[in-house]
């Protein structure tokens, strides 16, 4: 099992199917691919943070995971 904040974000994927509160990641690393899952309680939020992911598509999992969203608040 992997751990921490490692690999490369490769594809964002909403849900298509109701309710759209899952958000699917591919993450390559090391050759190998992997898939993540995002559960939400709100539709709504789950669209902007898969929006703000596909923004950043091709970027390391590190450098999402800093990101300073303290402007959205």
């Amino acid at each position: 099992m992997l751990r921490g904040e490692i690999g490369v974000l490769t594809h964002v994927v909403p849900s298509k199917t109701e309710p759209r509160t899952r958000c699917y990641l591919l993450i390559d690393f090391k050759d190998e691919r992997y898939m993540g899952t995002l559960l939400f309680d709100n539709a709504a939020f789950c669209r902007q943070v898969s929006n703000l992911l596909e923004n950043h598509i091709g970027k390391l999992i590190k450098e999402i995971g800093d990101l300073d969203l303290s402007y959205t608040l």
